[in-house]
């Protein structure tokens, strides 16, 4: 077969991925705010985040091919990704509280 007709299905079966993961996760009826905040309290990785903004931003609205959607997950959704974890987890850590122990 000829590189163009693999990238094709190759293409064929990401969009049918991405859509069938959006409806296993239930945020197939979202938008792309309320598809975070559902997810965040699950959420543990950055890619994944990655992937649901690309879905909502890039594959959702329009039909990208594959480049597209490679390039717009690692020039956008990524960098999105990491910046909204440094600024919505991180201030929402607790340190814990060191107590001194004197011993005698």
């Amino acid at each position: 077969t000829n590189p163009k007709r693999q990238a094709f299905y190759f293409y064929q079966y990401l969009t049918i991925y991405q859509n069938t993961a959006a409806e296993n996760h239930n945020i197939d009826k979202m938008n792309k705010q309320q598809a975070i905040n559902f997810l965040i309290p699950k959420l543990i990785d950055t890619n994944f985040l990655a992937c649901i903004i690309t879905y909502f931003d890039c594959t959702c609205n329009e039909s990208p091919n594959y480049s597209v959607k490679i390039k717009f997950y690692k020039e956008k959704a990524l960098p999105e990704a990491e910046q909204f974890y440094m600024k919505n987890l991180t201030s929402n850590l607790k340190y814990p509280h060191l107590s001194q122990s004197h011993s005698s």
